[in-house]
């Protein structure tokens, strides 16, 4: 018989910013750009930071107060020195990011073309 344990996890409902791009992209139907004369994925990681900043959910990088974040989308982890972002986060930023308007507000040096 094996015996199973419950171990705390630190951050359950946490994720990292690669995994929220990856998140609002597939969210808002994985729409391509054109950038530079080359087609790529609408929702980039420059793009998430543009919007961490635009939304203050977290200070810049080298804040003397890293944990200044709204709670309700991002937390700061002291051990790891990053950032945790949460579904909430992610599904504000599908919602906000389907009106093409305000993703060009955030990017205005973006254009948009049709997915595939």
């Amino acid at each position: 018989m094996v015996k199973t344990k419950a171990v705390p996890v630190l951050n359950p409902d946490t994720m990292k910013a690669g995994e929220v791009v990856k998140k609002v992209q597939q969210g808002l139907g994985n729409p391509t750009v054109l950038r530079a004369g080359k087609q790529g994925e609408k929702f980039t990681m420059d793009t998430h930071i543009r919007c961490w900043r635009r939304y203050k959910v977290r200070p810049p990088k080298g804040s003397q107060t890293p944990w200044e974040t709204d709670p309700k989308y991002c937390v700061y982890d002291k051990l790891h020195n990053d950032y945790g972002y949460t579904q909430e986060w992610v599904d504000f930023l599908i919602e906000e990011l389907k009106d093409d308007a305000k993703f060009d507000a955030i990017c205005k040096t973006v254009s948009s073309t049709p997915a595939k």
